[in-house]
């Protein structure tokens, strides 16, 4: 199957299952709409009413809710403090402690609808998974404490119920807000006016529009997946899986540098992608697979991922002779080594130890090398394999403690084609910073460090202290 394919086949049942949910979730909403309205309609009071204590019948009838929703499970976490934090409740108070009422409610079974999408996902692709893996292997145990030790929200650092939890606060006080500002302009308050509001609210757990499926239910899902295919077997020894990229205009540079690679379950994977952050590829080492780092979604900057994996190790023909022919036209650019036939690139590619790395991580920093001649001065140009050397090199200087004790974070590309241009080397710039003093440039922001007048090495003024440019000058 083309890469395309298998993409389709391992989020097939998931966007099913997501367009089953969709119209119960936008009742769902409907639902907790249809009670705010209510709880306004029912209080029927003034602006200048918000501060005043509430009647004793009001007190006792809040008294026979709040042992309601204890009776349903609902009464926990920030609610229960929302309830019991103040002796006396004002209307402001009982208006806050109602409408978070109806949300908790919402949340209940948001949290019962999420865990039948999430059990159907996982045991889909859980058996896909034993279809498509090499090996023999014992079936697993699919359990809803297993499935639910597998969810997480990046975003928020937190667990599944935990997300909802803070999802129902936000929720909340955007209602609470938006009741408020009808009070004070005393008007009253219909479906039309709460509905953009409600489906605001809804959109942030599923959305679908076309073929794209967006909010957390669905982002959730595509993670679950992943995780579900491999970790069942992640003591599988010599067992590989392959990264697959969803290839369009949407797909960024980390998971572009990725395609394709190849990435041992339980060994350890030395490899080089594109890292949003430093602009540029960077070197990982991982023990086998680490969400955010080789196994979607990818971090750095965080995105919510649409790439998988799968055991089908063998690149499709179609995208093997694309990455051939990719190579091929750079092959004097990069001065790389690419055979003549793309069978026998197929076999340097699978049976060359670190062949295909060093293959992508050349592509990846020609990159940086032509952006880099863009921004360049004439005069200064080098050639891509000078280039290509000082970027290794440079790799020699990171975490150096300078002189006066500042770790050194990373260096810049700018400073890597200087390095390449101007012929210093790792070396020099090590024993610059080892040797010198800084020097704090004022008008710029950042530390320079200099030895003899002749080199000069310019960290930036941050936690990490990363090498901005490497100059070499003349008495």
């Amino acid at each position: 199957m083309s890469n395309e394919e298998i993409l389709q086949q391992r989020w097939d049942k998931t966007e099913k299952t997501l367009k089953q949910y969709l119209a119960k979730f936008s009742s769902l909403g409907s639902d907790t709409m249809d009670r705010l309205i209510e709880i306004f309609d029912t209080m029927d009071i003034t602006y200048q009413d918000l501060n005043k204590t509430i009647s004793k019948e009001e007190k006792r009838r809040l008294d026979r809710r709040i042992l309601e929703w204890k009776e349903n499970g609902i009464l926990t976490g920030y609610f229960e403090y929302l309830v019991y934090s103040k002796s006396k409740i004002t209307y402001s108070d009982l208006l806050e402690i109602m409408i978070y009422s109806a949300y908790a409610e919402q949340e209940q079974k948001e949290q019962e609808m999420s865990k039948e999408i999430f059990v159907t996902v996982a045991k889909d692709i859980y058996n896909q998974a034993l279809k498509e893996i090499p090996v023999k292997t014992k079936k697993f145990s699919l359990t809803w404490e297993y499935i639910w030790s597998l969810l997480w929200i990046p975003t928020y650092n937190k667990k599944w119920d935990e997300y909802l939890k803070l999802l129902t606060m936000l929720n909340e006080q955007e209602a609470y807000k938006q009741l408020l500002t009808y009070i004070q302009n005393k008007k009253s308050i219909s479906s039309k006016d709460l509905k953009p509001l409600m489906q605001k609210q809804m959109n942030r757990i599923i959305c679908i529009n076309g073929d794209k499926y967006s909010g957390v239910i669905s982002d959730t899902c595509r993670q679950l997946g992943n995780k579900i295919y491999t970790d069942p077997f992640k003591e599988e020894k010599g067992l590989q899986i392959r990264f697959i990229a969803e290839m369009d205009k949407r797909t960024t540079k980390m998971c572009e540098s990725m395609n394709n690679m190849l990435f041992y379950v339980n060994d350890w994977n030395k490899f080089y992608r594109y890292s949003e952050i430093d602009k540029k590829a960077v070197l990982y080492t991982v023990k086998g697979l680490e969400q955010g780092i080789n196994l979607p979604p990818i971090n750095n900057h965080f995105h919510w991922c649409r790439s998988t994996i799968t055991y089908s190790i063998n690149i499709p023909d179609a995208d093997i002779l694309a990455e051939y022919n990719d190579y091929k036209n750079l092959k004097e650019e990069l001065n790389i080594d690419i055979p003549d036939t793309l069978d026998e690139y197929a076999k340097l590619r699978y049976n060359k130890a670190n062949y295909i790395d060093e293959l992508k991580l050349k592509r990846e920093i020609y990159k940086d090398y032509v952006r880099n001649i863009e921004l360049g001065k004439e005069g200064e140009k080098t050639s891509f394999q000078k280039y290509y050397d000082k970027y290794i090199d440079s790799r020699k200087i990171l975490g150096t403690v300078t002189g006066d004790g500042i770790r050194v974070g990373d260096v810049s590309t700018h400073a890597i084609y200087k390095m390449a241009s101007r012929n210093i080397s790792a070396k020099q710039i090590i024993n610059i910073l080892c040797k010198s003093k800084r020097i704090y440039d004022t008008e710029h922001g950042s530390l320079i460090y200099t030895i003899d007048d002749r080199y000069k090495v310019v960290l930036t003024n941050t936690e990490y202290h990363n090498i901005k440019t490497v100059m070499k000058t003349r008495k």
